[in-house]
């Protein structure tokens, strides 16, 4: 006879599908797992979200060189396009390095910056600064010589003698000069005036200037004036040249230019800068909330005069600058100021009723497309110019963690960098939630 033997049912192991749909929502930390929505997620690290209906995996970075750069970490650098080239420039350990595009570090291409400072990298078409918060900036053509930024103007007058033979009337005449780099037509102030008296009815002016000391200078530019008896004010340009000598025969002056007296040197200890409505603006090394800008197109001349204080409410000091149109976001650590310019000789400084967060520092400010995205202690917002758009609401934990939990100086170097190819806006941060490890935040 037959037997029925019963069997206890089993499920067959076999791996659990889980659909993906769509993570194009991004991360939420702020409600319970329960309550996400399908598209977000609690925990999104390395992935992207930019494809709807997909999971995609967001690209490493790739080594660019196995040699090692230094024991330290850099405290600064650029790729810059200036002179016509480009090329990357690295501050590290005290030194200025011109790695190639191989990432071949080589030798310093300039060594006297500071070893704890954050150093800064301005450049416009025709230069690029190092700015240091402690020295008076240097300055390249083609990042590989470097040399003092402005001029000092001549510490001695020029030596007159008379000459015989010549175009000039008899009276008293009035002679100055002027250093000039000729690779950036920068002139420095004229130095001091020697006057020497004609009797004869014509002659001429022997002048012997004092070298420059500065390896940049490559010209001297002599400026001519006939103080009596025509009683003439202001010096002219007369002449320029190589020679340290040169012999003024006629007062058919060349261009009637006037000799330059606002071609002061920058300050020492410029913290950062940058080129906007035809000049560089650059916050100071000593006060705070001073902010220095430049002469018309002469990034090398910062007249003593030339400079706004920026009226902070809480005593504030400025952490970042930058350009949005024709406007210049100035950036303390709680507030923001917006100078105005319609044109580059006329300026408006006025208080942001519609931002109310500062900056961490210079390099956590950045333009995307028409506004300016700013990191701070009150979290990321989004600045078109009219008003705050906060980036940071379903990251708010941890944001605080970080802010609470991260030194000063590890805060002051967060960074927000805008990838326009990919649309990406990444915030490099010391504290990523809920580690403690350095990382990124990614905004889509």
């Amino acid at each position: 006879m037959a037997q029925l033997k019963t069997k206890s049912p089993r499920a067959s192991r076999t791996k659990q599908l889980i659909t993906v749909d769509d993570l194009t929502g991004g991360m939420d930390l702020r409600r319970s797992l329960t309550l996400i929505h399908p598209q977000r997620s609690r925990t999104l690290r390395n992935f992207g979200v930019g494809e709807p209906g997909a999971l995609t995996v967001t690209p490493g970075y790739t080594q660019v060189s196995s040699a090692s750069f230094g024991s330290v970490r850099a405290s600064g650098g650029a790729r810059v396009y200036t002179g016509g080239s480009a090329f990357t420039l690295v501050a590290l350990d005290g030194a200025v390095y011109r790695p190639t595009d191989a990432w071949v570090r080589g030798a310093s291409v300039y060594s006297t910056i500071s070893t704890v400072a954050q150093t800064y990298f301005p450049h416009d078409r025709d230069l690029v600064m190092v700015m240091d918060s402690t020295n008076r900036p240097r300055f390249s053509t083609n990042g590989t010589d470097w040399y003092l930024a402005g001029t000092n103007a001549p510490s001695s007058a020029a030596t007159l003698s008379s000459v015989s033979t010549g175009g000039l009337s008899s009276g008293e005449w009035a002679v100055s000069y002027t250093y000039k780099h000729r690779g950036t037509a920068h002139e420095s102030n004229g130095s001091s005036e020697s006057t020497i008296t004609i009797t004869a009815s014509s002659g001429a002016i022997g002048a012997t200037a004092s070298p420059s000391t500065d390896a940049k200078n490559d010209a001297y530019v002599w400026y001519v004036r006939h103080k009596l008896p025509d009683n003439e004010s202001v010096l002219r340009k007369f002449s320029s040249g190589a020679a340290s000598t040169v012999t003024i025969n006629s007062s058919n002056y060349t261009t009637n230019d006037e000799i330059p007296t606002n071609h002061d040197v920058p300050p020492n200890g410029l913290r950062y800068g940058t080129p906007w409505k035809s000049r560089w603006w650059a916050p100071s090394g000593s006060r705070g909330n001073r902010l220095h800008f430049t002469e018309l197109f002469q990034p090398q001349s910062w007249p003593s005069a030339y400079y706004i204080d920026i009226p902070f409410e809480r005593g504030d000091s400025i952490t970042a600058v930058l350009p949005l149109g024709d406007t210049l976001i100035v950036r303390g650590q709680s507030g923001a100021y917006l100078i105005i310019g319609q044109t580059a000789l006329d300026f408006e400084v006025r208080p942001s009723q519609g931002s109310d967060a500062g900056a961490f520092g210079f390099r956590s400010t950045v333009r995307v497309e028409q506004a300016e995205i700013h990191a701070s202690a009150d979290g990321l917002d989004s600045f078109d110019g009219a008003g705050d758009r906060s980036l940071d609401h379903d990251i708010s934990p941890a944001w605080r963690d970080l802010v609470n939990n991260s030194a000063g100086s590890d805060l002051d170097t967060i960074a927000c960098l805008y990838d326009a190819l990919t649309q990406q806006v990444r915030v490099a941060v010391p504290r990523v939630f809920p580690t403690a490890a350095r990382g990124e935040w990614v905004l889509n």
